[in-house]
């Protein structure tokens, strides 16, 4: 038996010539152009990037529990993504009903505390001397004050207490109440800036989750080749979103609850508030758990301590921060945050630093947040192409995997074929 296709096979039929067809170099010139067509037009995405952003995070966030809804309920994957956005709306409705009444008790249990610390510092300003209250010591040396290490804040000192005693002061308070007024004006206007973002983030998500099977079933009518090399790739792209996080909200969870139970037994109050607040920061990699010392140091020295009563507000401060940085943080990300997250970004830790500092700088909290894996998608890509460029197989010997997309969005996926046979000629 010949071992010859047929002649009118398709693989080996050759296509018309066509008069007008373009040269291969006015092909690259076009695709060059188009490359940088497509480049320029991301900067038209300023204005909707944070609303984008948004809502590629809750197409991430929603992401597991649909495919649990359509795994173990039988759901059809349209009725998963409506019951999912249900059941997210209802548990924000009564989260905020819940924790709103202990926020607002938390915040009326530190007025007191606010009021006598303001007292005392009106006393004070009142009662302010250059000669006596001027500097801050560092180190006192009582034997030989010449030895002492000590700041001198007179300079803003002084002003504060004219302005305090209604004295003479070059401080303009016309043009402080100004600067407050704008700022805070600033601030209700980034609230409602970011109220409707998440808004429009909320509708982008729904919509961009029921296109989803549309869009990957385009994905599957690609040539078997290339979409063997883009589903190793898109494997791990999903991998590092996914692990990543997963492992943050894990860990937020488990640096909340532990804040929130330490100040519990502690006896401080506003044990809810500082432990949202600093799950919250958790999310943030490396930097969320150095900002949340602040609402650990601030509570106990506002607040104090029902349990700790003889001990002065400093020592409380100190032991609260302490047991806080040393048992909670400590504990959390270095024995059990290696364990949750693995290998998601892998990623070097002068590397995320750097990205953390760079990310703010451009895209603020939300760039501090997605630095990480961004950066782990972009090694993926550049080590990629780095592979296309060098030749041959990238993926030398890997199987097509099965994607989690392929039991939700296509279960009668057409078969393919094994790598092997991908790769022989």
């Amino acid at each position: 038996m010949s071992d010859q296709l047929p002649s009118d096979s398709p693989s080996l039929t050759e296509s018309p010539s066509y008069p007008a067809e373009w040269s291969t170099w006015t092909k690259r010139v076009a695709a060059v152009l188009l490359l940088i067509a497509g480049v320029y037009s991301l900067t038209f995405l300023g204005p909707v990037l944070q609303v984008l952003i948004i809502a590629l995070l809750l197409v991430l966030f929603f992401f597991i529990p649909i495919q649990f809804m359509m795994r173990w309920l039988r759901f059809p994957y349209w009725l998963a993504v409506i019951s999912v956005f249900a059941l997210y709306l209802g548990s924000i409705t009564f989260a905020i009903l819940r924790i709103g009444p202990a926020v607002a008790d938390t915040i009326s249990s530190w007025q007191p505390a606010i009021e006598n610390v303001v007292n005392t510092g009106i006393t004070f300003f009142r009662q302010y001397t250059p000669e006596r209250d001027r500097y801050l010591y560092l180190l006192r040396d009582e034997a030989n004050p010449e030895n002492d290490l000590r700041i001198d804040l007179n300079f803003l000192l002084e002003p504060i207490s004219q302005l305090v005693k209604g004295e003479a002061s070059n401080i303009n308070v016309a043009s402080i109440l100004g600067n407050v007024a704008g700022n805070v004006a600033n601030v209700a206007g980034g609230v409602f800036g970011t109220l409707g973002n998440l808004i429009l983030g909320h509708l982008l998500a729904f919509f961009i989750l029921l296109e989803m099977p549309r869009a990957y079933r385009a994905f599957l009518r690609m040539d078997d080749v290339y979409e063997r090399e883009y589903a190793i790739l898109l494997r791990g792209v999903l991998r590092v979103w996914l692990y990543f996080f997963r492992g943050q909200v894990i860990i937020a969870l488990i640096i909340g609850v532990a804040t929130w139970l330490q100040f519990q037994v502690m006896g401080v109050p506003g044990a809810i508030f500082v432990g949202v607040t600093c799950g919250l920061l958790a999310l943030i990699p490396t930097v969320g758990n150095l900002l949340s010392i602040i609402p650990v140091t601030v509570a106990p020295l506002i607040g104090g301590s029902t349990v700790f009563t003889e001990l002065d507000r400093g020592t409380l401060v100190l032991l609260v921060a302490l047991i806080n940085i040393l048992v909670t943080q400590t504990f959390t990300l270095n024995v059990l945050a290696p364990k949750i997250t693995g290998d998601a970004v892998s990623l070097p830790l002068p590397v995320v630093i750097i990205g953390l500092f760079i990310g703010t700088a451009f895209g603020g909290i939300l760039g501090a947040l997605l630095i990480a894996p961004i950066l782990g998608t972009l090694r993926l890509l550049v080590d990629y192409t780095l592979r296309k460029i060098r030749g041959g197989d990238p993926f030398p010997n890997e199987p097509r995997p099965e994607l989690i997309l392929d039991a939700m969005f296509s279960p009668r996926r057409r078969s393919r074929k094994p790598a092997s046979a991908l790769g022989s000629k």
